[in-house]
């Protein structure tokens, strides 16, 4: 279905009026997708499919799980999960929105998230967990 609105959108330009069109199964495109991209600059467009992909290294695994919890946390809140496949201290990470056939907004929000996390656990502003000691 097609419908086309005006809607108030955030970006980090400030807020700003635009007409989108809106329909099951559209990823963000053309101008829109170019300045969102450019919001995650440390991510990468997957040439197989449209999907952006990054990986995340940490000290060790506590630091890891910690990232992968607040992110887990947010992306259960939001309804929007990552492809994600973790070993020690790596996160590899990719960012699609099935139902929108591509790389979103939510994605995009997603992966602002998730690089803000990464800086919060490498600062020690995360706490990490304490396995039970028996």
């Amino acid at each position: 279905f097609f419908s086309t609105i005006a809607m108030l959108r955030t970006t980090t330009c400030g807020t700003r009026l635009v007409n989108a069109k809106f329909r099951r199964g559209a990823a963000l495109q053309g101008p829109e997708r170019v300045a969102e991209l450019q919001r995650i600059p440390t991510w990468s467009e997957l040439p197989d499919r449209d999907a952006i992909y990054k990986e995340f290294r940490f000290d060790d695994f506590k630091h890891c799980f910690a990232f992968m919890i607040k992110v887990a946390e947010r992306a259960e809140a939001s309804d929007h999960h990552p492809e994600w496949f973790n070993v020690y201290n790596t996160v590899k990470a990719t960012l699609a929105t099935h139902t929108d056939n591509g790389v979103s907004d939510k994605d995009i929000e997603l992966a602002i998230h998730m690089d803000d996390m990464e800086l919060q656990v490498k600062a020690g502003k995360v706490p990490l967990f304490a396995p039970d000691q028996r």
